[in-house]
């Protein structure tokens, strides 16, 4: 746990990481919100759950295709 300290002491470090936690937050709302939407709209809760689907099976698509910046930045290093 100490070395999280020290890395957060470093310059910038912490306004950084609490930017891009913040930044996150958005991730744990989307689903919730993309279902509650979908289901308003339609009325059917299957449809939801079928967008739901889709747009979580596009995100792991586009997490593990070759051009991901995820991908190029693991393999930079």
């Amino acid at each position: 746990m100490s070395s999280y300290a020290a890395v957060l002491r470093t310059p910038h470090a912490a306004s950084t990481f609490g930017a891009a936690l913040l930044g996150r937050l958005s991730y744990g709302t989307l689903s919730l919100s993309l279902l509650l939407a979908v289901k308003d709209a339609s009325g059917s809760l299957a449809l939801a759950g079928t967008a739901l689907a889709l747009i979580c099976a596009a995100v792991t698509l586009r997490a593990t295709s070759r051009r991901s910046p995820v991908r190029g930045a693991a393999g930079a290093s």
